[in-house]
């Protein structure tokens, strides 16, 4: 399961915090395989947080609502197991 909550925001940009079934940087990986670019691990930025499961996202005012439409329908269909298509 995928749950996506608020981080904090800069005035021009979105971002939220998805906690991964699996490792966040198996999730960049699989949907980088469908051309999205899907956001950073937390692992990347601090390893020692042992937080592995955490994707940090963001959305800037150039995204598009069909751009988070792509990418919330991907993660989505990881949860369902297809995330190699």
């Amino acid at each position: 399961m995928v749950r996506i909550g608020p981080a904090s925001p800069p005035a021009s940009c979105a971002s939220a915090v998805c906690n991964c079934d699996g490792p966040a940087a198996e999730t960049v990986e699989a949907l980088a395989r469908r051309d999205i670019l899907a956001g950073v691990p937390f692992s990347r930025l601090d390893p020692s947080a042992a937080w592995d499961d955490v994707l940090l996202v963001a959305a800037t005012e150039l995204t598009s609502g069909e751009d988070i439409l792509v990418f919330a329908q991907a993660l989505a269909d990881m949860l369902h197991g297809e995330a190699g298509q």
